[in-house]
């Protein structure tokens, strides 16, 4: 849909004030409202990101946390970046920072929070800033692009633009909790209202877990609240049955993300910690209920074989028990996902090696495995990204599956093609 008015609407309103002479003034108010009404319908959809794991800037402050290191400061008198902030990541000041960026799992309440003395916020949330760019130096792009983009089509920041950021150490679970998804359903119905179209909501990898389970599982609407406010669900590269991918930095401490020209910032083992603490990790693993899962094999050691089937007991077998009880917190229930019943369109890579066995045989869980490869978008496998089709027989609101070769799951919310398919969906324009 259109923000501007083009020369079909000039040669309308030139024919509208030919009739404004010419005919009576019941006409031409019949014509006028007509033509208003049309140029009114032409403005853009709203839109809403939801960010992925990692894509949102997180900022702490610190009142008299526990501290393991002398020289971590306890206190802050204010917030300050911690995602992401590359300072923090040099070697005198990365044991600082794993501390205070780990989570606490409390069996008893079936609560997740940051770790005691240790208060996370995400930033601008209703406009673009705290998922535009990661960093203060903006180096690291991440919806920047699509805003640059959608803003040449009449999408403004804050107007009918907006981020609904989430801690992405959090699952969909204690988001909820912390009341989450009311401000997503306040942030939605006020763009609605003052926009005057029913809003998009476009979801990047794990963030369409989030959008899935605000659309599927939060008490807070139903079915009326979804036909009268979402115009369309947008699921870009999303892990619907869970990825192995999240199997990695769990059992031996994946550093990718911190890796540049092949030298590690940051200390596995040591993050290793840091991440079997984070809920959302948890719960994106693989699906054990899935079609298929015992057929996929994920993991080998001398004694044993997992399948994905058998996550529960690789986790279990890690020997931290408070990740074990998170797990189980955490994981999916069924292997059917939902259909979210909205219009929904599925876009994501194929064609690229992507990890999904883990081989510790030789090893113990302290060592890098070695990574055997099958189809998928470079994180999530081919399954689970194509489960979105099932969708078809399990609503009446339109499904559409757009599948990109080469499309690389993490590059892919700023690639120009995935942008401008998105925009011709979205906007009824060519880019």
């Amino acid at each position: 849909m259109r923000s501007w008015v083009g020369f079909s609407e000039l040669g309308c309103l030139a024919s509208t004030l030919t009739m404004v002479r010419l005919s009576s003034s019941v006409g031409c108010s019949v014509a006028l409202v007509a033509l208003l009404a049309h140029v009114a319908s032409s403005a853009p959809s709203p839109i809403v990101f939801v960010n992925s794991f990692g894509g949102a800037v997180l900022e702490a402050k610190l009142n008299d946390a526990h501290r393991a290191q002398p020289l971590c400061s306890k206190s802050t008198n204010s917030y300050y970046r911690i995602w992401l902030d590359f300072e923090r990541l040099l070697p005198f000041a990365q044991e600082c920072w794993m501390q205070d960026f780990s989570c606490k799992f409390d069996n008893d309440t079936q609560t997740l929070q940051s770790v005691p003395g240790v208060e996370l916020r995400t930033v601008d949330y209703g406009s673009c800033k705290g998922v535009a760019t990661l960093d203060d130096t903006e180096l690291m792009h991440y919806f920047k692009n699509f805003i640059e983009a959608l803003g040449k089509h009449g999408y403004e920041c804050g107007k009918n633009l907006a981020a609904a950021p989430w801690n992405w150490q959090y699952p969909p679970e204690q988001l909820e909790k912390d009341g989450y998804f009311d401000q997503m359903k306040a942030l939605i119905e006020k763009m609605v209202s003052e926009n005057g179209e029913k809003a998009v909501i476009m979801a990047h990898s794990n963030g369409n877990q989030v959008a899935h389970y605000f659309l599927t599982a939060y008490r807070g609407i139903d079915q009326a609240w979804k036909d009268a406010h979402v115009q369309k669900f947008m699921a870009i590269a999303s892990p619907w049955l869970g990825c192995p991918n999240a199997i990695h930095p769990l059992v031996s401490g994946d550093v990718s993300w911190f890796t540049f020209y092949h030298v590690r910032l940051v200390n596995r083992l040591k993050f290793r910690k840091t991440a079997r603490t984070f809920g959302s990790l948890a719960a994106i693993l693989p699906n054990t209920f899935a079609p298929g899962a015992s057929d996929q094999p994920l993991a080998y050691t001398d004694t044993k074989t997992y399948s994905a089937a058998d996550v529960e007991e690789l986790i279990h077998d890690l020997g931290d028990d408070e990740l074990f009880e998170m797990y189980k917190a955490y994981a999916p229930k069924e292997g059917k996902v939902p259909a979210p019943g909205v219009p929904i369109h599925c876009i994501f890579g194929s064609e690229i090696p992507t990890e999904a066995i883990y081989d510790y045989r030789g090893k113990t869980f302290n060592d890098d495995p070695k990574i055997s490869n099958i189809e998928g978008d470079g994180t999530v496998l081919m399954p689970s990204l194509r489960y979105c089709n099932n969708f078809r027989s399990m609503q009446s609101q339109s499904v559409q599956v757009t599948e990109l070769p080469g499309l690389f799951h993490h590059t892919s919310i700023r690639n120009t093609t995935l942008i401008n398919l998105v925009i011709q969906d979205i906007v009824g324009n060519s880019p």
